[in-house]
């Protein structure tokens, strides 16, 4: 695709450990390890999901394809 080395291992160091806090009523919860996705809220996460699923339908042929910014599908027929 192109992308610079520099990009994906930049890309590679904002996904490695995530982890979150959840307050509520001004009391923090422990860090909790974020297993999957991307945060939240980011102007990256969702070009990496365009990027990342722009061509999945060439690879399955005849397949008809639905992204949605937090699901995807593929139909087959």
């Amino acid at each position: 695709m192109g992308i610079p080395t520099a990009f994906v291992n930049w890309i590679r160091a904002w996904l490695s450990d995530p982890k979150a806090v959840i307050e509520v009523h001004g009391n923090p919860s422990r860090w909790v390890k974020i297993n999957r996705g991307g945060s939240q809220g980011s102007s990256v996460t969702p070009t990496l999901f365009i990027t990342y699923h722009s061509d999945m339908a060439d690879f399955i042929p005849g397949a008809m394809s639905f992204f949605f910014a937090d699901d995807l599908a593929a139909v087959l027929a």
